[in-house]
């Protein structure tokens, strides 16, 4: 299988960031047989973004190279313009050749650690994306090396007890790894899921927030649900001094074919105003 740039070590079976999905053990209220509601849906305000500085503005060239470690193979990927990266990822795209179809784009390693940084992530999903089944995962950014089993936090797509995607955030040391929150039934509009967090590699770890579309969101699985911070855990959590961004399109398996749109990330200090980076032309555009 041809390869392009592939300088992150092969995964082993557990793959390079999620690990093997667990059963989902989140219970969720009964929501009424109606059109998918939109992934902001929430009467909460809209912030403007962060005062922090710019560490990283995740741009797309021919050559990656804001993204030093690639892993894909050959024609899965597709520069759109400089701040749209495609996915299309399918059987074929078994870079690890473990069964876990995917694309991996890594920065340097920009989260060095015990430094709050906040992180904005713009995504996109196409029309028809499959559901995403118990069994197995979507995952479309993380904070991890390689050499990590799990990563420190992971924006995926999880599914409802309904069958209908959702947005989730989880953490390796936060409720057995399991959703620390989910969003409403996602559509095919461009997004943003933003953190900010400390990089914290010991017990000192903090999260000081999410963020959907610059709407702040609460916490709404495990002990910490109804809060809009946690604490108390590593977050780079294999005693590394620094960790990297990996933007991807990473399955268990299965939904594949899929294909997704990455917006440009951003990472920035948290600022005096305690938000996260807002893309140029707001929270909902690449």
């Amino acid at each position: 299988m041809s390869r392009r740039s592939i300088n992150l070590p092969v995964p082993q079976a557990e793959g390079k960031g999620k690990g093997k999905r667990k059963g989902k053990h989140h219970v969720k209220a009964p929501v009424a047989a109606s059109a998918p509601a939109p992934a902001t849906a929430t009467l909460a305000p809209v912030s403007s973004g962060g005062n922090g500085s710019m560490l990283f503005d995740g741009t797309f060239d021919s050559g990656l190279t804001n993204y030093p470690d690639q892993f894909f193979t050959a024609g899965s990927l597709t520069e759109i313009n400089s701040n749209e990266e495609q996915y299309d990822i399918s059987s074929s795209d078994d870079p690890g050749d473990d069964g876990h179809y995917r694309g991996d784009l890594s920065s340097s390693n920009i989260y060095p650690a015990g430094t709050a940084e906040c992180t904005t992530v713009p995504i996109q999903f196409s029309d028809g994306l499959a559901t995403v089944s118990n069994s197995s995962w979507l995952q479309f950014a993380e904070a991890k090396d390689a050499t990590a089993t799990l990563a420190g936090w992971g924006m995926i797509v999880d599914s409802d007890e309904d069958g209908r995607n959702e947005l989730a955030i989880e953490f390796a040391d936060y409720d057995g790894n399991a959703p620390a929150w989910t969003s409403s039934p996602i559509d095919t509009g461009i997004h943003t899921v933003s953190i900010c967090t400390n990089d914290a590699s010991d017990s000192s770890g903090e999260v000081y927030g999410i963020w959907l579309d610059g709407v702040r969101q609460t916490f709404n699985h495990g002990s910490s649900s109804g809060s809009q911070t946690l604490s108390g855990f590593a977050i780079i959590d294999d005693g590394a001094s620094s960790w990297p961004l990996d933007i991807n399109d990473y399955t268990g398996g299965s939904p594949a074919p899929n294909q997704l749109t990455h917006g440009a990330p951003l990472v920035a200090t948290m600022g005096s105003n305690d938000r996260p980076p807002e893309p140029a032309g707001g929270w909902n555009s690449f």
